[in-house]
């Protein structure tokens, strides 16, 4: 099985084995803009370049969100207040040392 090294967010050298790059590429890990590199390859490389099929069916971005499903306005202002008060209810039970 060929090893694998990318430049990870932080610039660090990590190695895999060929079949981690598929999940590292679908949890973002990996993009094709990553630099990829194993052994038999003059230099690094672009993943999307290497390895195009990895990307083939990851969306550029999400479609958008149809009106009038859960996350509509009335979703996210329930879920807003619901976070507001709990926030303000920790933040005074913490301030008066209460778990």
């Amino acid at each position: 099985m060929d090893i694998w090294h990318y430049l990870d967010k932080h610039n660090q050298t990590k190695q895999i084995a060929a079949d981690e790059l598929l999940p590292l590429a679908n949890a973002g890990e990996i993009t094709p803009q990553t630099n990829i590199w194993k052994e038999g390859m003059a230099n690094w490389a672009p993943a999307g370049t290497v390895l195009p099929q990895l990307f083939a069916d990851v969306p550029s971005s999400p479609p958008a969100i149809p009106t009038g499903t859960a996350m509509g306005s009335d979703a996210m202002k329930s879920t807003t207040n619901f976070l507001a008060t709990t926030c303000r209810s920790w933040r005074s039970n913490s301030i008066q040392g209460r778990p």
